[in-house]
């Protein structure tokens, strides 16, 4: 079996790619090499909207050759959104006398509760929402529409990346024909929208863009942009046939119709670094939103993930690895550990049914009892547990939806962006997290930094943080932000805040190191998360700067506009008679006593059903007030507080609580005291 190394892997290398050219070719279609012209005026994505004089950058179509637009038609067309710093517009269609006949967005305000996207048309002077579209929000992903009309029947029918936006007669388009361009020549604009009074300048790559002579069904619209005929010509007007007038600081450029076209079901990251044992991949994997180490039981299934794995690792030209990736390898989910020769998925403990893709015949024995997965040995074989640095692994994850990631602790109303999904940068390979709206951040190999970029806001907002490259910045992180939104800090000035970023799902807690546990699991006096910062910043009370400790708790009766103190509930229960003297006439008991009250000035975190676990601190206790007991039947009628004997107080869960928001760095129950 070839020895695991980058130099090794080189030398095999192009016995490797004799090997595999009949599989490429068998993968890729004879048109996927085809190159497709596109449009781009990303520019620096600053937002731009106002008069249509100050709207400068953008494209109209220039010819029609037929010249007769049938009554009913569908266009299509592909657009790159990269960031989301404006609405992004997919078309702007203008009737027969130039006035616009109708437009469709893409919101700039996503739908973050369920991760999809608004979609918005704008016809007959008056926006039309379709909010509840259900396309997945995927930044720096080419999107596919198709929009189709019967200009007669008033049907309109528009499908976005495969999902179905509205399929339904619209009265406003009925008996149209009249509004219907005969040419389309000067009747298509992309890039520059009139919406509601104001003319905007939306940014993005188009390309793609095809016109059909008739109403799609939509199966075939489905078809066409969930990637399967992405490639479809207008028979009314083509991409290769379309001539284009450019405006202002628009580029061209092109785009193979694979990259185009490709729509991959299933989100996978590569993790480009040295992982040295199995057991680490298997660990990080579930921090990126429950994903999984990547697991392969056929030989199509080989066959993808090798085309993915060379895609992200190497040049397609120069078949070169990419300097910033180590290795091609990485490891897969399947092992032996508990019962040799028998192999299961980590995960599901099903058994790893896998015998067509693996690379060789399994002879490790003993020694070696996790999968491994190796491009060059086109399939998966057994290797050793743990690795020297020597041999360079990485690790591959995989989840079924986009791996959204929620980054907590930032202020407010920030220009930088909450929600992350992570990415292999094209021809590099390397990691990098994309908001969804317009911020990146890359690890700056010179500088050993984390660099956070934000494109399209007013100010140059960007931030570092020193963490380890080895930490994909999961869990949290101290961050220099500088130029940020005037409200995050006084004047504008720089600043340091704590940051944590979480794939962890509602109800779940973020280790510092990012790994997910149950908020039922989070201080409750037993450590869960692997690096012990479960059980760390466990204080169950919250006092204000006002609170008062030699005031007692109080109500307000606001009839009488009286106070009404509170009721504290006195329970004894007779543990021992010490002594009985009839001659001084004394008797000694020991007594445990209950005190019951409700402090409603304060609030309580973390709080766990077994009161037995909400026990206050010393420190806490210090900070509270405390109700005494005066024994009048005692020598000396002593006052006694709980601090004069051992005892404790503990907190009883009662009521509801709410979570803390996105704006906190920590995820915390919080429970009022008034309840």
């Amino acid at each position: 079996m070839p020895a695991l190394s980058r130099s090794l892997a080189c030398l095999c290398y192009s016995f490797a790619l004799l090997l595999l050219l009949p599989l490429l070719a068998a993968i890729l279609p004879a048109s996927a090499a085809a190159e497709l012209r596109y449009f781009d005026n990303y520019n620096t994505g600053e937002l731009g909207y106002g008069q249509e004089k100050t709207i400068l950058d953008y494209v109209q179509l220039d010819n029609d050759p037929l010249n007769n637009l049938t009554k009913d038609f569908t266009v299509c067309s592909s657009l790159y959104i990269r960031y989301m710093t404006a609405e992004n517009n997919f078309i702007d269609f203008s009737q027969a006398n130039g006035s616009q006949w109708f437009q469709l967005d893409i919101e700039q305000l996503r739908d973050m509760e369920n991760f999809t996207e608004r979609i918005t048309m704008h016809f007959g002077g008056k926006s039309h929402k379709f909010w509840t579209s259900g396309v997945p929000i995927k930044p720096h992903t080419w999107y596919h529409i198709c929009l189709g009309l019967d200009t007669e029947s008033g049907r309109l029918r528009v499908v976005i990346n495969g999902y179905s936006i509205v399929d339904e007669d619209i009265p406003y388009f009925k008996d149209s024909q009249d509004h219907r361009p005969q040419s389309l020549a000067g009747k298509i604009l992309v890039f520059k929208t009139l919406h509601i009074g104001y003319w905007y300048q939306t940014r993005n790559i188009f390309s793609n863009m095809n016109v059909f002579s008739s109403l799609l069904s939509n199966s075939s619209m489905v078809n066409i942009t969930a990637g399967q005929a992405c490639a479809a010509k207008g028979d009314y007007l083509s991409w290769d046939q379309m001539e284009w007038n450019t405006f202002g600081q628009v580029t061209e450029g092109s785009v193979s119709m694979e990259d185009l076209c490709q729509m991959e079901s299933k989100s996978s990251i590569l993790l480009p670094t040295t992982f040295l044992t199995w057991q680490q991949c298997m660990d990080f994997c579930p921090k990126l939103r429950r994903a999984r180490a990547l697991s392969i039981q056929s030989k199509a299934e080989t066959e993808a993930l090798v085309k993915w794995a060379f895609n992200n690792v190497r040049d397609p030209v120069t078949l070169e690895y990419y300097p910033d990736v180590q290795s091609g390898a990485f490891w897969i989910a399947f092992n032996d550990k508990e019962n040799e020769g028998s192999w299961v998925d980590y995960y599901t403990n099903a058994p790893a049914n896998a015998v067509e893709a693996q690379s060789f015949p399994l002879n490790g024995g003993k020694t070696e009892n996790c999968g491994l997965f190796v491009p060059d040995w086109n399939g998966w074989n057994d290797w050793s547990c743990a690795i020297n640095k020597g041999q360079p692994v990485s690790c591959a994850c995989q989840q079924p939806q986009e791996m959204y990631l929620l980054m907590r602790g930032l202020c407010a109303d920030p220009n930088i962006d909450q929600f992350y999904v992570p990415r292999n940068k094209r021809k590099r390979g390397t990691f990098m997290l994309v908001g969804v709206k317009n911020t990146i951040i890359e690890f700056m190999p010179l500088e050993s930094v984390w660099k956070m970029t934000v494109f399209g806001a007013k100010q140059n907002t960007s931030a570092t943080t020193g963490s380890s490259k080895f930490s994909y910045l999961l869990g949290s992180h101290t961050w220099n932000i500088e130029e940020d939104y005037k409200e995050c800090s006084v004047r504008g000035e720089p600043y340091v805040r704590r940051l944590k970023l979480s794939g962890c799902q509602e109800g779940e807690f973020t280790c510092t190191d990012g790994q997910c546990i149950s908020m039922v699991q989070r201080c409750d006096q037993i450590v869960h998360c692997r690096d012990k910062s479960d059980e760390v910043s466990c204080s169950l009370l919250v006092i204000e700067e006002s609170y008062n400790k030699k005031v007692p708790p109080f109500n307000i009766d606001k009839e009488e506009n009286t106070l009404i103190p509170v009721k504290v509930n006195v329970s004894t229960i007779l543990k021992n008679v010490i002594e009985i003297s009839e001659v001084n006439h004394i008797i000694e008991l020991k007594f445990g006593i209950t005190l019951v009250w409700y402090e409603n000035r304060v609030k309580y975190h973390n709080l766990k059903v077994k009161e037995a676990l909400n026990v206050l601190s010393d420190s806490e206790l210090e900070a509270l007030w405390i109700p005494y007991i005066i024994f009048d039947n005692t020598d000396n009628e002593d006052a006694v507080t709980i601090y004069d004997a051992r005892s404790m107080v503990s907190i009883k869960q009662e009521g509801s609580f709410y979570r803390s928001g996105p704006e906190v760095a920590d995820e915390i129950e919080i429970f009022n005291g008034e309840e």
